[in-house]
């Protein structure tokens, strides 16, 4: 008995692209804060205000964008929890990303308290940090 195989061929694909209708819902590429390191710096250097949800991080970068990332501890829930907080944050930066003071890295620590928080509070806090920011 002679074994046969059949040998199928798959192209391979170098990068995964997001449709288009994608982009409009997710924070551009160029705003992301993603190195460990720039992070690290951030906490190191940076300055920081105190919100009841979160505690933003502030520090000046040598782009002419401002790049912003996020930080949740596992003490605040289980893996679902943490995820839909880090969605709602990032939706809120998005809707307001146009009055971020350019040339800034920004990171948001998120608190156990913005557990169960509707939405419309995380945006207006966030538009309160923003415009102490600015000052």
């Amino acid at each position: 008995m002679v074994a046969t195989y059949c040998v199928v061929v798959v192209p391979r694909v170098e990068k995964f692209f997001l449709p288009d209708y994608y982009s409009k819902y997710m924070l551009a590429r160029k705003y992301r804060l993603k190195n460990k390191k720039d992070f690290r710096n951030l906490y190191q250097r940076g300055k920081s205000y105190a919100y009841p949800l979160f505690v933003l991080y502030r520090r000046v970068n040598k782009e002419e964008v401002c790049r912003i990332g996020f930080s949740i501890s596992k003490k605040v829930g289980c893996a679902v929890v943490r995820n839909r907080l880090k969605r709602q944050f990032r939706e809120a930066v998005r809707r307001q990303i146009s009055e971020f003071v350019s040339g800034y890295d920004y990171v948001f620590i998120i608190r156990k308290q913005a557990v169960g928080v509707i939405f419309a509070e995380i945006c207006n806090q966030m538009h309160k940090a923003i415009g102490r920011d600015k000052g």
